[in-house]
């Protein structure tokens, strides 16, 4: 897609600096941009990159909006802005209009007329699909399941009997929604298989990044709720909940009937304890291991490496008293000191 500057500074709320009729057809970054491509800058770390970019024009802020020779949009955000700005130019690929040929679809599946349905799509009886949703190839749906409007499923997806899918919500090649969670009771030296009756609820705005698991609730339901952006290889087991607008990095994993707060971000391969809460506006760092429950909002950061189980008990033992420790330390040396004065 190409549009002028006149109509992305409208798009993205930014103010104008330049040619308005000057033609974008893409995006780039600061070095290597062409003439006919935007790119942003945030800060003044990058002037000299800033100063010699061939863009055809510069997002930025106003603090450094004089660095720019060019066109320039002028922003409070220029991240948000060219991400707008992004999103018109580079707007996402669309699946082949109707149904394939090839696609296996239940009579009694209720599809709008305007949905696009993949080469070897299986849609399972019962199943909704909304409007102007797009289902990419061998992707599977199962048997009552409901996915809102504009929603996009890119290829080989699974979403298992009776979950929901909200509206406007993008799921990641691979990813499965609806799997059985991890529930077995013990029966002498072997295991029983707890019947996992829940859903997975997806709300409006979601998006699920691949080969993302996303676990079925054993009785109740898993609930993904509105905004919620997750990356690839992600693992969601049975019952836990995550609050709107939550972002969750890759590799992450999070144990059964956890709920994760509001406005949550949750670094790459972070653990999560099951039945613990995180409380909203919590950042936890990459590699962090949540084990209890977090009740009040701000950054958290911890990961020890792995020992022998019986070391490791022991020093951390002795790591939960070391603050009392250092302040017994502290009054001593205090004593000592006194005494020898």
């Amino acid at each position: 897609m190409s549009y002028d500057l006149r109509y992305l500074a409208k798009l993205c709320g930014a103010e104008l600096c330049g040619d308005p009729e000057k033609v974008i057809a893409g995006i780039s970054s600061l070095e290597r941009a062409a003439e006919d491509q935007i790119t942003f800058c945030l800060d003044s770390k990058h002037l000299e990159q800033l100063k010699a970019t061939r863009a055809g024009a510069v997002i930025v802020n106003n603090k450094i909006a004089e660095a720019v020779n060019g066109n320039a949009l002028i922003s409070n955000n220029p991240h948000l802005a060219f991400a707008i700005v992004a999103q018109a130019l580079h707007p996402p690929a669309q699946e082949a209009e109707g149904i394939a040929d090839s696609a296996v679809v239940a009579v009694s599946a209720d599809i709008a007329e305007n949905a696009r349905i993949g080469p070897n799509v299986t849609i399972e009886s019962g199943a909704t699909i909304g409007e102007n949703v797009q289902i990419g190839a061998g992707s599977f749906i199962g048997a009552d399941v409901v996915i809102g409007n504009g929603t996009r499923i890119r290829p080989n997806v699974v979403i298992e009997n009776r979950c929901e899918i909200g509206s406007n919500c993008l799921i990641q090649p691979g990813a499965v929604i609806g799997g059985d969670g991890f529930g077995f009771a013990r029966n002498g030296d072997a295991w029983e298989k707890i019947p996992q009756v829940g859903r997975v609820i997806i709300k409006d705005n979601v998006e699920i990044g691949a080969n993302t698991t996303i676990d079925r609730g054993a009785i109740e339901d898993t609930v993904i709720h509105q905004g919620v952006k997750i990356d690839n290889l992600v693992m969601i087991a049975h019952n836990v909940e995550v609050g709107e607008n939550t972002a969750i990095a890759a590799l992450a994993g999070i144990a059964g009937s956890a709920v994760v707060g509001k406005r949550c971000s949750i670094g790459g391969q972070v653990g999560i304890f099951g039945h613990i809460t995180l409380t909203d506006d919590v950042v936890v760092a990459a590699t962090s291991l949540v084990r209890r429950s977090i009740k009040e909002p701000g950054v958290y950061s911890g990961s020890v490496y792995a020992d022998r189980l019986d070391k490791w008990q022991r020093n951390h033992a002795r790591l939960v008293e070391l603050d009392s420790l250092a302040r017994r330390l502290i009054r001593l040396e205090k004593e000592y000191s006194n005494d020898k004065e």
